[in-house]
């Protein structure tokens, strides 16, 4: 059987980009190697109204999703650009990003601000062959998710979901493996959606777009 990948844990502040220019520096250090793929997983979700939304809530979602998307990507593709290789990055997005999800006003916004930032990107390093992508997940079933509703609430959402059941981090997992192998080397600037067709039926789900 082969040998399981090493695992390096580094702590970082996320949305700090001299911070986490250093925790890259040190995975190459580590690996002996630049990168090749970087993975961005970091957002700021917080649930305000339109309405009740004010400048500060808005600059937090932003820069603890765009802002923190950033400040992974661009050492990353210093590292892969000095090395003079190609590489991916992928981050991972959300249907907010497109779809206007009440009492989500600063996520909503955030989000977008992800997607056109991962075009961006990948428009800039075209050239040096580095693939920027984004995954977007629907409603994933995680610990995130069962601090905001209840599992009442989550076994209705399930239940009611165009493909019988909320999606899985596998399921996310499973797509960003794709965008991060060969078989994903033509494709950029592009987003891949993981929703089980929640955001073709969004009526269908209890609340609507809920």
């Amino acid at each position: 059987a082969a040998a399981a990948p090493a695992v390096h844990t580094l702590v970082a502040d996320a949305t700090d980009p001299a911070a986490m220019a250093e925790a890259l520096a040190q995975v190459r250090a580590d690996a002996g190697r630049p990168l090749d793929v970087a993975v961005g997983t970091v957002s700021h979700e917080r649930h305000d109204d339109a309405l009740a939304l004010d400048a500060a809530a808005l600059r937090a979602s932003v820069e603890g999703t765009a802002g923190a998307a950033l400040a992974l990507a661009q050492p990353a593709a210093r590292q892969m650009v000095d090395a003079g290789r190609p590489g991916r990055i992928v981050l991972i997005g959300s249907l907010h990003a497109t779809l206007a999800f009440p009492g989500t006003a600063g996520y909503n916004t955030a989000e977008a601000a992800l997607l056109a930032l991962a075009r961006s990107l990948a428009r800039d390093l075209l050239r040096h062959r580095i693939a920027v992508n984004v995954v977007e997940p629907g409603w994933i079933l995680t610990s995130g998710e069962r601090r905001f509703h209840t599992p009442e609430r989550l076994a209705a959402a399930a239940a009611a979901h165009p493909w019988g059941r909320l999606g899985t981090v596998e399921d996310v997992a499973a797509a960003v493996a794709f965008l991060a192998s060969p078989a994903a080397e033509y494709v950029t600037g592009t987003t891949l959606r993981v929703d089980g067709g929640m955001s073709l039926a969004m009526t269908e789900l209890p609340g609507g777009t809920a």
